[in-house]
């Protein structure tokens, strides 16, 4: 039986290739799974408004030429370190969800269409945090866009195939639909030995939903997957 020592990374870039390291610093080896692109909108002219939503850092790039100073609220902490990293002087972060991002502009009072969501559009079309934004009053504008990748890379089809593959790390909902979209019957009963790590609640629900797993759980999947000895 093959030593299971390869680990799938269930996400795009940007983000990937960090993550990738990561995993590899621990002792395992990365193999990037990538089942769907992000494709950034042109870089948005600046606009009049007092402030800017994001629930994603993928928003980044089309925000370049938007005010540093401009108030900038994000879904979390993390996406808010991103932020800060690229420039922008009064970030604030909501506690990690939609919900909480909206409720975080009531708190400040920003409503209206001086306040802007700029998200992404999902690969069946949805306008992500619209109905938030719409709550709100303020406007959407769609910053990227999600393009699905139909197919499971060959490495990583090979490792399942092969049961080489100990855990498979999902960062999202949607990357984890789509990976079960590109299984073939003979994938989906390799994952009985596979473990699947998971970043919230929310995606182990939805990878349990479709396959037995050796092990789900749901936490930073870095810090569930643990480190490897070389050779062990």
């Amino acid at each position: 039986m093959n030593e299971r020592c390869k680990v799938l990374v269930v996400r795009p870039e940007p983000g990937l290739s960090e993550t990738m390291i990561q995993v590899q610093e621990q002792g395992w080896e990365a193999i990037a799974c990538p089942v769907m692109d992000i494709r950034p909108s042109p870089v948005f002219s600046e606009w009049p408004g007092h402030s800017i939503a994001i629930t994603s850092a993928h928003a980044l790039p089309a925000l370049a030429k938007q005010p540093k100073d401009r108030l900038l609220l994000t879904v979390g902490e993390k996406t808010a370190q991103k932020v800060r990293k690229a420039g922008f002087l009064r970030v604030d972060a909501a506690s990690g969800d939609r919900a909480s991002l909206g409720a975080l502009c009531r708190e400040k009072g920003l409503l209206g269409d001086g306040l802007t969501f700029a998200c992404g559009r999902g690969w069946r079309g949805q306008a992500y945090s619209a109905e938030v934004a719409r709550d709100l009053g303020a406007r959407w504008v769609e910053a990227y866009r999600v393009e699905r990748i139909r197919s499971l890379p060959d490495e990583a089809y090979r490792a399942l195939l092969d049961g080489e593959v100990e855990a498979v790390l999902f960062f999202s909902v949607e990357n984890a639909v789509l990976f079960q979209e590109n299984l073939t019957p003979e994938i989906r009963m390799q994952l009985r030995g596979v473990r699947a790590l998971c970043f919230s609640d929310a995606i182990m629900e939805s990878v349990c939903s479709y396959a037995v797993w050796r092990e789900t759980a749901a936490r930073n999947p870095l810090d569930i997957l643990g480190y490897k000895k070389r050779g062990v």
